[in-house]
Order: structure tokens, then C-alpha cells, then sequence
């Protein structure tokens, strides 16, 4: 196997690099080091600006319905 980084931020870069070694049969990886979580799910969004939009909603969706199932109602009180 045949792992090449992209430093810097340029994966797709080095794809040129990989892709000879490829077609020659060897198993390549090309990976982007990423810091953290919201570095991915930020790179993520601005790759695929359409599905990161989709996924948001949905996720807001379910916190909504989540939270309605949860509260109390309003005429209730805590003392009998």
C-alpha cells in the first residue's frame, strides 16, 4: 500500500502523483489531515454545500421534536 498525504491542504494534488502508481496495481491512499471534527464537517459543507444544508435541517428537525416531547405542559406545576 501506498499512503500519500496532501500537505497543505491539497489531496486532489497529489492525485497526478498517485494515480500512475495506481494503474500499476498497488493499493493508494491519498488522505487531508484534518485538526478536528468541525474542520471535517466544515471541509464536508463546503464540498457539498446541498447535502451539509439537507443534513442541518433534518438535525434541527429532530432537536425540535425532541425538545417538544420533553417540555411540560404549561398549565402544569411540579406541586399536588
Amino acid at each position: 500500500m501506498i499512503l500519500i498525504h496532501g500537505a497543505g491542504g491539497h489531496a486532489a494534488a497529489m492525485w497526478p502523483f498517485a494515480a500512475p502508481a495506481a494503474a500499476k496495481g498497488f493499493d493508494v491512499k491519498v488522505y487531508h489531515y484534518v485538526p478536528n471534527k468541525d474542520a471535517l464537517l466544515y471541509a464536508l459543507a463546503e464540498r457539498h454545500p446541498r447535502e451539509a444544508s439537507l443534513a442541518l435541517l433534518v438535525a434541527a428537525e429532530r432537536l425540535r421534536a425532541s425538545s417538544h416531547r420533553c417540555a411540560k405542559p404549561s398549565g402544569s406545576s411540579s406541586t399536588p
